[in-house]
Order: C-alpha cells, then sequence, then structure tokens
C-alpha cells in the first residue's frame, strides 16, 4: 500500500480527501470495525479506499474467481449464501477491523 499513492501520482490520478475517516477497530475497547457497502464495486474502488483510510481492509463478497482472489492487493473473503453463517462471519472479521461489501 505505501506504494499506490506513487502508482496514482505517476498515473496522473489526484485524490482529495474530505473530512476524517472512522477511526480504525480497538479490540481493548469493544470497538468493532467498520462496514462499508459499495453499491458499484470493482479491486480498484477498494484499493482507492484502503489507501483513503490508511489501513487494510477485507473485501467479503459472494462472487469471486480464484484468479482475482490470488492477484487481488486486498484480502478477500468469500461468503456462503447462508444468511446464518455469512452474519456469524461478518461479525467476527467486524471485530478485528473494517469490511467492504
Amino acid at each position: 500500500m505505501p506504494f499506490v499513492y506513487y502508482a496514482l501520482w505517476a498515473l496522473g490520478v489526484r485524490v482529495y480527501i474530505k473530512g476524517t475517516p472512522p477511526p480504525p477497530a480497538k479490540m481493548s475497547t469493544g470497538q468493532t470495525g467498520v462496514l462499508f457497502v459499495c453499491s458499484h464495486c470493482t479491486t480498484c474502488d477498494l484499493v482507492f479506499l484502503s489507501f483513503v483510510l490508511g489501513r487494510p481492509i477485507l473485501i467479503v463478497t459472494y462472487s469471486i474467481s480464484r484468479l482475482s482472489e490470488i492477484i487481488s492487493p486486498i484480502k478477500t473473503v468469500r461468503l456462503t449464501r447462508d444468511r446464518t453463517t455469512d452474519a456469524n462471519m461478518i461479525t467476527k472479521l467486524l471485530e478485528k477491523g473494517d469490511l467492504t461489501i
């Protein structure tokens, strides 16, 4: 992630951040991570989000190929389409940090 800024700069992309990002999850105080929901989601969007937050985020998705999962610069987690199982997994992952769906 440290090289993202320079890669964006070299490509002519300028990122302007307004406001302050939410604080990261803290296990000691019981504060969980933030769930970001994107209506149009590509891996590039999530790299921007992670860059702006200044910390890694997880991608939680239903449909992703094995190849995309392997080459993604951001860690991905597959959902099972079972509501109970997925809800429990998302709850556990939010305790560790931020998620994007």
